[in-house]
């Protein structure tokens, strides 16, 4: 009786070990699966740096394409060299420079016209406009664009050496450094002279992309709807400005408001201040004018006396 049982409770239990054992290896085959696709989606590239005469190292960056795909297209065409402008030119950075280095603050590159931070070009012309601002500066090795103001963007980069806040919603951040973070460190240990330009030239010596994925733009953002025209622009600039002017009103409005409190809160003040300056003086001349009929009367009273005292002399003298 106990040996087929036995048998039974034995297969029973292999049975659910190997259900369970079959599940536990799905679970993590699934997240690798959307991992991978996550990966896939976005662009992969990387930086090959030389420093002076020696190689740095290589820095490796994910163009966050799913969010901010116009800008990550930009990038990832210099990067691979593809991108040609109007005028048939080739769009690189090899060869490019890292012409600013603040510690502290990020690391600066990308003007593959003047290697030295006035220049730059994107595929889409001399400049494209801000994309959004979807992610923050809130790390180091945070990927964003360099600008001159709003919708200044051209191939001019830079990467966050830590948390920057105050570049939140001026600056369009779309990537990441996923490897290299210790070449980036290595930059910011250089030396550079007053308008921190590194001393020895910091050069990105290879360019290029780990994956090939290329990125689809969707059909609203097309080049010929990037390239929108200036009525377009004076429109988003006017509904800025707009918004700006309500947020400035609502704060007048609150300012208004608190600065009437302050107001009617000082005059009450005053007004109490006042009240009781003159029960002071009230209470003053009440007094004044009681010392000065006890005063009187004192006076009377000594005056009383002496006449007095004068009478009864005169009387001890006649009679």
């Amino acid at each position: 009786f106990f040996g087929p049982f036995f048998g039974f409770v034995v297969g029973h239990l292999g049975v659910m070990s190997g259900l369970q054992h079959g599940a536990e290896e799905m679970r993590p085959a699934r997240k690798v699966i959307e991992t991978g696709k996550k990966r896939q989606e976005n662009p992969i590239v990387y930086f090959e740096i030389s420093i002076g005469s020696r190689a740095a190292g290589r820095i490796t960056l994910e163009l966050f394409a799913d969010r901010c795909p116009k800008t990550a297209e930009n990038f990832r065409q210099i990067c691979t060299g593809e991108a040609v402008n109007k005028d048939g030119k080739k769009l690189c950075y090899t060869g490019c420079v890292f012409h600013r280095i603040i510690r502290d603050f990020m690391v600066q590159g990308g003007d593959i016209t003047n290697f030295n931070g006035t220049g730059g070009e994107s595929i889409f012309g001399p400049k494209f406009e801000d994309e959004n601002f979807y992610y923050r500066h809130n790390e180091p090795g945070i990927l964003s664009m360099a600008n001159a103001g709003p919708n200044t963007n051209n191939s001019q980069f830079f990467l966050t050496l830590k948390s920057q806040p105050h570049l939140d919603r001026k600056h369009v951040a779309f990537g990441k450094v996923m490897q290299g973070m210790m070449v980036v460190r290595e930059l910011e240990k250089l030396n550079c002279d007053r308008d921190d330009f590194p001393v020895e030239p910091v050069v990105i010596s290879k360019s290029g992309q780990v994956n090939r994925v290329k990125v689809d733009l969707p059909e609203e953002k097309k080049v010929e709807e990037i390239l929108s025209t200036e009525a377009e622009r004076a429109l988003r600039e006017k509904q800025r400005q707009e918004e700006e002017k309500e947020e400035l009103t609502w704060f007048d409005k609150q300012r208004q408001v608190m600065e009437k409190g302050y107001k009617e809160r000082w005059e009450q003040m005053d007004d109490l201040d006042r009240r009781v300056k003159m029960m002071a003086k009230r209470k003053q001349r009440v007094v004044g004018v009681g010392e000065k009929r006890d005063a009187e009367e004192a006076e009377e009273e000594e005056r009383i006396k002496e006449e007095k005292g004068i009478a009864k002399k005169r009387r001890r003298v006649f009679f």
